[in-house]
């Protein structure tokens, strides 16, 4: 070793130890940082003559060691002061690769004879620089001896102490974020933030954008917004962040992520506006600084997803479209491709449920074939995210083409689905959820209650259980047994989802709602209707409350209340419920769909107990029809229109036509039900009476007692049925000549009337007229 290099390497050790013991090291840094320089630009431009070797075929080594050197040695006056521009870390490379090369030679040297003391020297220098310059520029900034050294070298720099002490509270935010402590993470991040602000100075015009962002962000957590600004929308889509942040760019980071874990924390636990409130915080603090990593930007795009999602939650329908478009829009920005991938198809699949949630069945089909489209065809095989996003897809479709009474589009969208997925797999559950969906709306109600027990076993047999979909099945499988006449069962089923929902696994205010609307349309068919209209009205008040002013099950919970004044007598509230229904739900668009003809057969059914039989029938016929259009003949509609049309004609005395319209219900309601079912049990009791007032004694008797028969297995013997089936055997001992039979008859169907209908009741009347 030269005695120049001896000299030079001594009064660095000097200056180091001295910036290490002293408290005025302040003033060392500059001869400190000059003889780094000289003695790097030394070995690069002396370093043939510095670490010269004798030997001619080796000389080439001592010229190739002062070029790699010097570089590495350079770059330690500004990396032990963090001041490094990014492209030093390149510098020491050489150094490393000559170190490596001159150990492989040294130890196959070794075999063969010495080496040399110079080439030795020059592998120590190599190595020792190796070390001290990976120790700077490539060890990571959460290796805590890293930020002590640092610290040390640096003591008396105000500057390098903060930013330590930033480093030191990013790295225990990101500790307390990896642990899942969100509290602790946001409150180290914050002071990680706080120690970066002090190293930034704050120009007047980003404290102003500072000012009108916040104002911007508090107008966006506030309940009552509805709608996105102007202003906001430019502000969210255009904002290219500070420049000047970009070296504390990690305290906003730490920020972003940890609000995220916090507020994903209150989005879990379905309390939306929390969870939007710390969403919209995470985005400013990810959008301050320029963001230059394309993870992070694409992160925004993830953002608006979910703020998107708290939205949608919170029923604020232009403000998650809003931001859905947002996402979409800048995911293509940054990605720049127009193509769909698995995360801008979950952003498109998300608005594409926003607006099949608002009746837009058209357009969120449109988005949901862009997504379809994108990925590979059914005789390829895509990858299992692909296949969620697809399967996801085609769920959707066919829900919106049931909603669209394009059955058989639905049918076809289902089958898709079905060869996507692996039998008893999680999405298998799902699937056979939707298709139970298909199998109620074609009335096929045994199928539907095999594939939803199916389901059921399947969403068990992968743990966690997903609540919301446990919470489905059982209100698909309650609203088969009631169908099927098994409301014991219905009742338990909607106990369960009521009770799902009530504890807090699943927040859903439709589902809860139509739920409600379930249990009380079972009160109302055991004669509970004190129950069944509390319960209706408690539904309706939590559409209205939670502002769910498109959701397809309010005009279903109206109808069914509407039924339920028709079998009080309180025809007017009746009518204005159904009127109600009507303005809600029918458009022109869609005046002559399957899903209007429910309630033009409630309207119908008003109008006939109103004695408007001509507006009656004029209904009837037009759910006929529409049924007829769509190819539909084995329809409960249609089989609840017939049994319609025959009280009318009955009404009318047209005795011949009435017998050919309860023919035809029986026949469905059989076919539907069952012969066993008490929907069938209430036309085999309003065909007796055809048959009673037409002078088929035997045929009415038989009918009634078929009525009879199938409501003991159903209701309790005070049930209100058997007080109209009590009226008709009154009628038919009327008939017979027997009036002592037809008195008690009539005598039991009023104690039973009494039980739920006050003195005015149209049947109370009746009966009482009777029995004069």
């Amino acid at each position: 070793m030269k005695k120049y290099e001896k000299i030079l390497l001594a009064l660095l050790c000097v200056l180091i130890l001295a910036t290490l013991l002293l408290p005025s090291s302040i003033y060392l840094f500059v001869p400190t940082f000059f003889t780094i320089w000289l003695l790097g630009l030394s070995y690069f431009l002396g370093g043939h003559s510095l670490f010269y070797i004798a030997k001619e075929k080796e000389a080439y080594l001592p010229l190739f060691a002062g070029l790699s050197y010097g570089p590495a040695v350079i770059t330690l006056s500004l990396s032990i002061t963090l001041q490094q521009p990014d492209y030093f870390v390149y510098f020491p490379i050489p150094t490393l690769l000559l170190t490596v090369g001159l150990a492989i030679y040294i130890l196959l040297r070794r075999k063969k004879g010495g080496i040399d003391k110079e080439i030795r020297m020059i592998f120590y220098r190599g190595l020792v620089l190796s070390l001290i310059s990976s120790f700077f520029l490539y060890i990571p900034t959460s290796f805590i001896p890293y930020r002590k050294v640092l610290l040390a070298l640096n003591s008396s720099d105000s500057n390098i102490a903060i930013n330590i002490a930033m480093m030191d509270a990013a790295m225990e935010s990101e500790a307390a974020f990896n642990k899942g402590d969100c509290e602790a993470a946001i409150s180290y991040a914050l002071a990680s933030y706080q120690q970066g602000k002090r190293l930034i100075e704050t120009t007047e015009t980003e404290e102003e954008i500072k000012q009108n962002r916040t104002s911007i962000f508090n107008t966006l957590k506030q309940e009552d917004i509805v709608e996105l600004s102007d202003e906001a929308r430019q502000m969210l889509s255009e904002y290219q962040g500070e420049d000047h942040l970009y070296p504390i760019n990690l305290t906003y980071i730490n920020l972003y992520r940890a609000y995220i874990c916090k507020g994903q924390g209150y989005y879990d636990q379905q309390q939306y506006q929390e969870a939007l409130a710390n969403f919209l915080t995470a985005y400013q603090y990810l959008t301050t600084p320029t963001i230059k990593s394309f993870y992070y930007q694409k992160e925004q795009a993830f953002a608006f997803n979910m703020i998107g999602n708290c939205y949608k939650n919170l029923n604020k329908i232009d403000l998650a479209s809003a931001f859905y478009t947002l996402a979409i829009t800048h995911y293509q920005t940054i990605t720049n491709k127009n193509e769909v991938d698995v995360n801008s198809a979950t952003f498109l699949h998300n608005l594409a449920v926003l607006l099949s949630n608002n009746y837009e069945f058209n357009a969120s089909n449109q988005l949901l074939q862009l997504i379809t489209t994108s990925f590979p065809k059914e005789e390829q095989t895509p990858d299992p995210e692909e296949q969620e996003a697809l399967l996801k897809n085609y769920q959707l479709q066919t829900v919106n083409y049931l909603a669209q009474d394009s059955l058989q589009q639905a049918l076809t969208a289902i089958d898709y689905a079905q060869k996507l997925v692996k039998k008893e797999s999680v999405g298998s559950c799902d699937i056979q959820l939707t298709v139970a969906l298909c199998q109620l709306r074609f009335n096929e109600y045994s199928q539907a209650l095999t594939t939803l027990e199916s389901s059921l076993s399947c969403l068990e047999s992968h743990p966690p259980v997903h609540s919301m979909k446990i919470v489905e099945n059982a209100v698909l499988m309650a609203q088969t047994y009631f169908a099927l006449g098994q409301f014991e069962k219905a009742q338990h089923k909607l106990s369960t989802a009521l009770d799902l929902i009530a504890k807090g696994r699943s927040n859903q205010a439709d589902v809860y709602a139509y739920s409600l609307k379930l249990m009380a349309d079972l009160n109302k068919i055991t004669g509970k209707y004190t129950t069944a209209a509390q319960q209706y009205q408690d539904a309706l008040n939590i559409y209205n409350q939670a502002q769910l002013r498109f959701s397809h099950n309010i005009p279903l919970t109206l109808l069914s209340f509407s039924d339920l004044e028709v079998i009080q007598s309180n025809l007017s509230m009746a009518q204005a419920y159904v009127d109600q229904a009507h303005s809600y739900a029918i458009t022109p668009e869609n005046a002559n769909s399957l899903s209007a003809t429910q309630i033009y057969n409630q309207s119908a059914y008003v109008a006939y107990h109103r004695n408007h039989l001509a507006t009656a029938d004029t209904l009837y016929q037009k759910t006929m029809r529409i049924i007829a259009n769509y190819n539909l003949p084995k329809s409960t509609v249609r089989a609840e229109a017939l049994n319609g049309l025959g009280l009318i004609e009955l009404n009318r005395k047209n005795y011949n036509q009435a017998d050919k319209y309860f023919q035809e219900s029986l026949i469905l309601h059989q076919q539907i039900y069952s012969d066993k079912s008490p929907f069938t049990a209430q036309v085999y009791l309003n065909y007796g009476i055809l048959n009673l007032r037409g002078g088929k004694l035997a045929e009415a008797k038989d009918k009634l007692d078929r009525s009879l028969k199938i409501n003991q297995q159903f209701f309790k013997t005070d049930h209100p049925v058997f007080g109209d089936i009590a009226v008709a055997f009154g009628d038919l001992a009327i008939k017979k000549g027997e009036r002592d039979l037809a008195q008690q008859q009539y005598q039991k169907a009023l104690a039973i009337y009494h039980k739920y209908f006050d003195s005015t009741h149209w049947k109370v009347r009746e009966t009482q007229q009777k029995l004069k």
